[in-house]
């Protein structure tokens, strides 16, 4: 440590080199870090050291460690509160401050979380409270806070406790008696707060001796690697890292990362190069080196936990929360009812049932054969959620996981594996330690003691087994202190390094910039910088720093100003590793597996579509007879709201026959048809909707239909000759083995010049003509009605689009028919040239599509990217695994 650093009204002039520290231990002297690693590092240290084969504990704590050993043997001395219990308490004054409703949880713990860091800034740097009057608002609340914190501390039950920030202030008067070292050794402080300066300044005026340990050497090899893209910067650390580890198996080595690096992408990288047996396991069950772990909450199992536990004391859930429930392989039952709860899911999608009533469920038939679900969803929905202490939320929450079956009770279950019996531990470790709760709030709802569950989850790490414990992964702004016997610094470019400041929101800047506090200023933020960089230098002999150009959004870095001096290469080229193969069979792909004559396939003008889109994607759905599932939503879905335009429709010109019809009524007259038409459209379709819905999309639908009408008032004169009339049309029209195509044509019209107009209505979005050419027709609906209905040059086929704010006919034709939006086939404006040719080529094209169905084409030949936008078989193709790229599409006209 330099001794400029140190604050000069301290005067620790004596030093001591890092290998006589052993020895002064030995005198009775005691070791006090920055940090709890770095005390855990000098332990190692000096016990690697010893020669005894059992060796006492060395004396080494972290600063924090030292004060709180130093309280514990002071009587009647205050109780320090957890960091959940002071947590707490800030939120409670909070909350009240600023009412209940005024902030989201979230923002109350973000709210707490910056108090309590301010606070513990003033009590270190002795910042008094009247610095933050008249300094604004977040200093005024920062008063409240504070005054609301210390009321609660001084008021039963909390006598008796205290705020660790408040722990040194507290052991000052008495600091004489309670440190019985005769000398104090000091390492991996960049600087000492006030606090830190006055206990020391009293123990040294005391003849306490005060000395800081020095480190000898720097680095004796540095090397500076540029990289292209951080994928190539971690994989040669990787590499490296692979190579040295087979060089010395025993080589302590770390990585240093910026705050810029990756960190998962880096566990991913290092398994994939250091645990090659295990790429293709979950990342969670094993970690390739001492690193931070994914949270519990991530954990699969917990993640299923939580979820459940949020469905507990509802009504009601949507189905989104309630599938992912049924599909949980921890609730009861699952092993035995997995397929009954597959098909309550199927079912549950195609009745678009968005929003369940779980009593309801209970109670219906759709769960019969399904007991252990029934009980689990009973406990659930028996859940109470009146507010009670935390002891016995714990114990209760104890009997619901009991209940459901994330907790087993009996040998006759499944047996869990380790890996998820730690996950277990590791969450009843987190659910009995919010029991402290008690000791500063009387009761708790059951909301916020699940956010509070939840949250101590997230800060839990499980405890996995380690690969390589020898190989460690941090913060570069944790590398204070530490040794190793090969250091790579990754992410080391100008934007990471040096740190940026970053003063305390809730503290006035002018207040901290006063006291120094530490990184609240750029000068300050550099000499904390340049502390860390003389830090990395020394933590090995070895050291070597990267950096890449490009990484995430940002390119064109440079490297840190701090290495500068060095001597940059380009980075060497480092091959993936080889990972061991699975073992695989080798089998046949019969590409063409023909139609059987006595095979029965029934299908519409979609089966045409789908062989156009994809052959795989019409043999998957009318052969193997596989669907996607389907998506349900709020409301009414967009496929009844166009079966309800279509039957109302169906309902109107039932009665008018004709345009004629349509001009003799008055306003009144129409206006009393549609609501005909629309109630008998309702009672046709009978979908499960509420009434409130239903009167809402019954308005919707007057106004469409209306518009629809008015628009159709402005035709040349027409009569009705054929609505819903059903054709068959078999393909191809030469083969001996023909493939039936079942076709509903909405509406046929014909007009005063003897033109047939076939019309289908569309509630969609408009659609270009252009769809329907082509030799893969996108869109070949219209085409095979044409076909259907055997169409001439003098007649005509559309798409009668019925949308709000895009009323409308889309087209073709051989001939006029005076219809705006219907395109004459004449070769201009990019239309068809002809059109009996174009009707030539749609019977040619709808039987070569309808030839490849019958002969058994299955490949995975999508016609374009757009082909997969919407397919919803991806996991049954695969057609990532090919590399084709799904979002480089189009987007439609």
């Amino acid at each position: 440590m330099q001794q400029e650093l140190f604050n000069r009204q301290l005067n620790i002039d004596e030093s001591i080199s890092a290998s006589g520290v052993s020895s002064s231990l030995d005198k009775g002297g005691l070791l006090i870090t920055a940090s709890s690693k770095q005390a855990v590092d000098w332990k190692r240290r000096l016990v690697a050291e010893s020669v005894l084969p059992v060796c006492e504990t060395p004396h080494v704590l972290s600063w924090q460690e030292w004060l709180l050993e130093l309280s514990k043997a002071l009587p009647a001395f205050p109780v320090p509160l957890n960091r959940m219990q002071e947590t707490e308490l800030w939120q409670q004054v909070i909350r009240k401050d600023l009412g209940d409703s005024s902030q989201s949880s979230s923002s109350i713990r973000g709210l707490a979380k910056h108090a309590s860091q301010a606070y513990t800034i003033m009590q270190e740097y002795a910042i008094k409270t009247e610095e933050l009057s008249f300094s604004g608002e977040e200093s005024d609340a920062l008063l409240r806070w504070i005054s609301g914190l210390h009321n609660k501390l001084d008021s039963e039950p909390l006598c008796g406790r205290m705020l660790v920030a408040d722990l040194a202030k507290a052991l000052l008067p008495a600091i004489l008696d309670l440190c019985q070292k005769r000398q104090l050794l000091l390492d991996g402080f960049h600087s000492f707060t006030p606090m830190q300066e006055k206990i020391l300044c009293r123990l040294q005026a005391a003849g306490i001796s005060i000395v800081h340990i020095e480190h000898e050497g720097r680095a004796t090899e540095q090397s500076m690697i540029c990289c292209e893209t951080e994928q190539q910067e971690l994989q040669y650390i990787s590499s490296r890292v692979q190579t040295e580890l087979q060089a010395q198996p025993q080589a302590r080595i770390a990585v240093a990362v910026s705050d810029s690096v990756d960190v998962r992408l880096l566990h991913k990288v290092l398994n994939r190069t250091l645990m090659p047996e295990r790429v293709n396991m979950p990342d969670h069950q094993m970690l390739v080196a001492n690193m931070a772990a994914l949270p519990l909450s991530e954990m699969p199992m917990i993640q299923q936990l939580l979820h459940m536990l949020t469905l507990a004391g509802k009504d009601s859930v949507s189905f989104a929360d309630f599938s992912r429930l049924l599909f949980s392989p921890y609730l009861m039952g699952y092993a035995q009812e997995r397929f009954d709860r597959a098909g309550l899911d199927r079912t549950l999608r195609m009745n678009n049932r968005h929003y369940l009533s779980l009593q309801f469920l209970i109670e219906s038939k759709e769960l019969e054969g399904m007991p252990d679900l029934s009980s689990a969803l009973m406990a659930l929905t028996n859940w109470q959620v009146n507010n009670r202490p935390a002891r016995e939320w714990v114990k209760a929450l104890h009997q619901l996981l009991q209940d459901t079956g994330f907790i087993h009770i009996s040998f006759a279950e499944s047996e869990r594996s380790n890996h998820e019996i730690r996950q277990l531990n590791t969450f009843r470790d987190c659910l009995s330690s919010l029991v402290a709760l008690d000791a500063v709030t009387n009761k708790v709802s059951w909301t916020r003691f699940l956010a509070l569950l939840r949250t101590a989850c997230s800060d839990a790490q499980l405890a996995l087994p380690i690969k390589y414990p020898n190989l460690s992964v941090l913060p570069i702004s944790q590398m204070a202190g530490l040794q190793f016997d090969k250091l790579f610094v990754a992410g080391f470019d100008a934007q990471a390094f040096p740190l940026s400041s970053s003063p305390q929101p809730l503290l006035p800047l002018p207040v901290q910039q006063k006291y120094r506090v530490s990184m609240s200023r750029p000068a300050l933020a550099y000499e904390y910088s340049a502390f860390l960089w003389q830090q990395l230098l020394q933590a090995a002999p070895e050291v070597y720093i990267s950096w890449s150009k490009q990484s995430g959004d940002q390119e064109s870095l440079n490297v840190s100003a701090f290495a500068g001096c060095l001597d940059v290469s380009a980075c060497p080229e480092t091959a993936l590793p080889a990972t061991e193969k699975a073992e695989t069979e080798s089998f046949d792909d019969a590409v063409h597996m023909p139609l059987s004559v006595d095979e029965t396939i029934r299908g519409g003008t979609a089966l045409i579509r789908d062989q156009s889109g994809c052959p795989f994607r019409a043999y998957t759905r009318y052969r193997l007879h596989v669907r996607e599932l389907e998506e349900t939503e709020p409301g009414i879905e967009a496929t009844t709201k166009g079966s309800l335009i279509h039957l109302a429709l169906e309902h109107i010109w039932q009665k008018l026959k004709s345009q004629a019809a349509l001009k003799a009524m008055s306003a009144d007259e129409q206006t009393i048809l549609i609501e005909q038409a629309i109630d008998d459209a309702w009672q046709k379709n009978r979908s499960a909707v509420t009434t409130s819905t239903q009167s809402v999309e019954k308005r919707r639908m007057f106004l469409v239909l209306n518009d629809w009408l008015n628009e159709e008032r402005q035709r040349p004169a027409f009569d009705v000759i054929a609505i819903e009339k059903l054709y068959e049309l078999d393909l191809p029209r030469y083969a001996k083995q023909k493939l039936r195509i079942h076709i509903t044509a909405d509406r046929m019209d014909r007009d005063q010049q003897g033109h047939r107009i076939l019309i289908d209505y569309k509630t969609g979005a408009k659609q270009s003509f252009s769809k329907w050419l082509g030799e893969r027709m996108e869109e070949p609906q219209l085409p095979l009605y044409a076909l259907a209905a055997a169409l001439g040059e003098h007649d005509a086929v559309s798409f009668a689009r019925i949308r709000s704010g895009e009323m409308g006919f889309e087209g073709l034709c051989g001939e006029s028919t005076g219809i705006k939006g219907m395109t004459i086939c004449d070769g201009k404006r990019s239309s068809p040239e002809d059109w009996q040719a174009l009707l030539n080529d749609w019977a040619e094209q709808t039987d070569s599509l309808a030839e490849e169905f019958i002969q058994g084409l299955s490949t995975v030949s999508p016609r374009d990217e757009k082909a997969c936008r919407y397919c919803g078989l991806e996991a049954v193709c695969r057609i990532e695994e090919t590399g084709f790229d799904q979002d480089t599409g189009d987007d439609d006209e």
